[in-house]
């Protein structure tokens, strides 16, 4: 349903026109299929129907003992400002109906540790496990031939006689540092905060510049040619990024996008996303730098995560110390992370101590070197963060283990009946 216009109205057919129809359509489902099992994701504005299913209809009450109820919580409805789109009361009273679906189910999972934590709290039911998308078996495949091309590389590299690095010649392009964002942008302000970042030169060419400043008013001529440096070097940093766009919305009409360094690729299949985010060097994840959406902000968990994991790409995660993506970064020492306690408008960057370990434990590390590129472009951070990247993959988000662990509590629980 459209989110900013009429929200109220739409809200009020939605729980009281649509929910009985679909409460209708659902145990005329129920009646011709006799399932098993029925999995219910109450999510939003389906939460109506489910709940009214479960605790109201007494066909479907009769029935309960014939198959099992698993249940899934993606998001909460008390999230993005809903309360105020839809009606407080309303919003309350989803989240209330939500919960107890997910304690009347048979079994139930939910997509953030956090969100399971908080659920147990809430309803005493305990979830089997974190559920969301996965690496299947092709994707630890590519990690591991990651890791071996790598170790290959650095053999080679300490053969007597042979040099680290091909010196890059006088008239080469520097390589190119890609960034990618997959999907929609939620939170613009922060990304826009990314977007400045980027642009902002490093620390060295700051200080040369308010230098060649000062020399420019006392020698009008060398200013002048200084400044036009500055201007060149300006230029150079930022075409050593680009930020490609995979997903279904265009933002070439906002303000911040410069096709200059920003590409759009649109809506890609899965594979074909995988297999370009791999031509990548890092993945971007915004979530809010404030709390003003607490709920959002700390059970939920974005799914682009596990896709730039999948695609072997440390994550850049922009957002608040307690968000569920920054602790989870955080944990598995994997990515770069910022927030915006460090002071200035950017923030700080956070770097695992693995991937630095020669610099000390939690380094800090100013945006000034964040948009020189020099940190973004060094591949032997990048390389260090992958045992990082594919212990957090195989501990959270193995698909075949996954698959196996909620196929087996729907088919083989305690309550199935065995005859």
């Amino acid at each position: 349903m459209p989110a900013r216009k009429w929200t109220r109205p739409k809200a009020w057919l939605m729980e009281h026109v649509w929910a009985p129809w679909a409460v209708r359509s659902l145990q005329k489902t129920i009646q011709q299929v006799t399932p098993d099992a029925i999995w219910m994701i109450p999510h939003d504005f389906s939460i109506f129907p489910l709940w009214l299913v479960l605790h109201q209809v007494s066909a479907f009450k009769s029935q309960r003992s014939l198959f099992r109820v698993h249940a899934t919580i993606q998001d909460f409805p008390d999230v993005h400002g809903h309360g105020k789109l839809w009606g407080e009361e309303r919003v309350q009273r989803m989240a209330r109906m939500q919960e107890a679906i997910y304690a009347q189910a048979d079994t139930r999972d939910a997509t953030s540790h956090p969100m399971l934590n908080e659920l147990e709290k809430r309803t005493r039911a305990k979830g089997i496990q974190m559920l969301h998308q996965g690496l299947e078996p092709e994707d630890f495949d590519y990690l591991k031939s990651l890791g071996t091309k790598h170790q290959e590389r650095r053999t080679k590299n300490q053969e007597p006689g042979t040099k680290n690095e091909e010196p890059r010649t006088k008239n080469q392009a520097p390589r190119k540092i890609k960034i990618a964002y997959a999907g929609t942008i939620l939170v613009e302000k922060e990304f826009e905060t990314f977007i400045r970042l980027l642009n902002q030169p490093s620390t060295k060419h700051q200080e040369q510049g308010t230098k060649n400043k000062e020399l420019g008013t006392k020698n009008y001529e060398l200013g002048t040619k200084n400044q036009e440096q500055g201007t060149k070097n300006q230029e150079q940093i930022t075409t050593l990024v680009e930020l490609h766009f995979f997903g279904a919305h265009s933002y070439a009409d906002r303000p911040w996008f410069d096709s200059g360094w920003m590409i759009e690729h649109g809506n890609l299949p899965e594979r074909e996303l995988v297999e370009a985010l791999r031509d990548c060097d890092w993945g971007f994840i915004p979530m809010s730098l404030d709390d003003e959406d607490p709920r959002y902000n700390r059970f939920s968990f974005p799914t682009k995560f596990i896709t730039y994991l999948a695609a072997g790409l440390p994550p850049i995660v922009m957002g608040h110390p307690e968000s569920s993506v920054m602790k989870m970064a955080e944990r598995y020492d994997v990515g770069l992370r910022v927030n915006g306690q460090g002071g200035g408008e950017g923030g700080w960057f956070l770097v695992p101590c693995s991937s630095l370990a020669e610099r000390g434990s939690e380094v800090v590390i100013e945006k000034a070197d964040f948009g020189g590129g020099r940190l973004l472009a060094d591949a032997a951070i990048r390389h260090k963060m992958l045992p990082g990247i594919v212990g957090c993959a195989r501990q959270n988000f193995d698909a075949e283990a996954m698959r196996r662990c909620l196929w087996e509590s729907i088919g083989f629980g305690e309550n199935v009946n065995q005859t």
